[in-house]
Formats: structure tokens, C-alpha cells, sequence
């Protein structure tokens, strides 16, 4: 029982939709140079707008067993929820989660989400953030560096 949690995740990715959508930083014009710090607020602003999409999507699918239709960043945000919780070790009570895939009760459907997507948007979001920014800013660094070789 133990990495329950690890396997719905699992499961569940599985079965998720995918999105070619990707989180990145929004350039007003194409020689814009961006801020780290800006890097990382807009992907966390992009990632608490999907919130709400994020939370019907894992809901709709604890209660019916099938995603709903969605596309975009609420896909491409459950799946980089789920795909973090499939890769951590858990630790949780016995009882605390469905022995039965979905369709689950409340109670399940609630503290599923709660290990899920709260716990990500509490615990993971920053360091996601900031891990993609520190990407995109080396990627602008380095297409800066190869337009402008002498600045």
C-alpha cells in the first residue's frame, strides 16, 4: 500500500491525453532578453491559470474513470503533476486511497487530490519554475551569444 500513490500516478499518465503546448516564457519581440526572475514568474502565472483546468481533469477522471476534453495547459500541467508524483516514493496510510482503480468516492477523489495536484502546486511549483527559466535563460544566453558574438 505504500506506493499506492505512485501507481495510480502512473496509471493515470498512462491513460492521460497529451499536448504538443509547452510552458515557456512569452517574449514581446524576438530579440527580447528576459529576466530569470521574469522567466519564472510567468511560467508560474501560466501554471496558476491551469490550476482550475488541472483540478476538473483529475476529477473528472477519479470520477469517471476517463479524462475529460481538454487541451493545452491544463493537459500539459496534469501531466507534469502526475509524472512528479509517479516519481517519488510515498508514504501514506493504509486505507487512504482506493485498493480499485476509478471511479472513486468523495473522500477518495479528495485526498487524492490533495497528494496530487495541491501537493505539487504547494511543494513543486517554484522549483519547476525555476528549473525550466534557468533552461530557457542558458537557451537565450547562448542564441544571444551566437547573434551578437562581440557585446
Amino acid at each position: 500500500m505504500e506506493n499506492r500513490l505512485h501507481q495510480i500516478a502512473k496509471e493515470a499518465l498512462a491513460s492521460c491525453p497529451y499536448t504538443d503546448w509547452t510552458a515557456q516564457p512569452i517574449y514581446d519581440h524576438d530579440s527580447q532578453r528576459l529576466a530569470l526572475e521574469s522567466m519564472t514568474s510567468q511560467l508560474e502565472d501560466q501554471a496558476a491559470r491551469a490550476r482550475n483546468g488541472v483540478i476538473i481533469m483529475v476529477v473528472g477522471w477519479s470520477l469517471n474513470a476517463k479524462w475529460p476534453r481538454t487541451r493545452n495547459a491544463p493537459v500539459f500541467f496534469t501531466r507534469e503533476v502526475l509524472t512528479w508524483v509517479a516519481q517519488k516514493e510515498w508514504h501514506i496510510w493504509p486505507g487512504d486511497l482506493s485498493e480499485q482503480p476509478p471511479p472513486w468516492s468523495v473522500a477518495q477523489i479528495s485526498k487524492f487530490l490533495d497528494l496530487t495536484v495541491h501537493c505539487w502546486y504547494r511543494t513543486a511549483l517554484k522549483d519547476w519554475a525555476i528549473s525550466v527559466a534557468r533552461d530557457c535563460f542558458k537557451t537565450q544566453a547562448d542564441r544571444f551569444e551566437m547573434l551578437y558574438p562581440h557585446e
